[in-house]
């Protein structure tokens, strides 16, 4: 009986050893489960972290070719605009020039034109002067011969 007894004893002090042992392992397993989780979540977080800061410096990147090429075509639009104003103001110069030497043309033309007025008007004159002189000339020597 006594040795019954302490084979049951026996066995649940061994029962007990075993739950001990598997709650300690439990809990060891839990607490390596835990560090492991821990350190997944940490290096999860750092990855992420990394990418995040990869796309940061991609957009950075990014936005700062989009200012360059904007910058770079606002400088192309800039130039453009510069040359035609500085074509349209040759070409307005031309304009002036030609409008300047037309008026000159004109005025010569005008000058010369009352000139050759002034001179056919004093020959005019003077022809009619001849003729009325003549003609009184005339007119006396045909007195006279009649």
């Amino acid at each position: 009986e006594q040795k019954r007894v302490n084979s049951q004893n026996f066995d649940k002090v061994l029962h007990h050893a075993d739950e001990v042992t598997r709650r300690e392992n439990d809990y060891r397993a839990h607490k390596v489960y835990s560090r492991e989780e821990k350190l997944r979540r940490i290096e999860a977080q750092q990855q992420a972290r990394s990418e995040q800061v990869q796309r940061i410096a991609k957009s950075r990147e990014e936005y700062r070719r989009y200012v360059a090429m904007n910058h770079e075509k606002h400088l192309q639009k800039e130039a453009e605009y510069r040359e035609a104003l500085r074509q349209k103001v040759e070409q307005d110069k031309q304009i002036f020039e030609l409008r300047q030497s037309k008026k000159e043309l004109c005025q010569k033309s005008i000058h010369q034109n009352r000139l050759l007025a002034d001179k056919t008007r004093h020959s005019t004159s003077l022809a009619a002067r001849s003729a009325v002189y003549y003609s009184k000339e005339v007119d006396q020597i045909v007195k006279t011969h009649s």
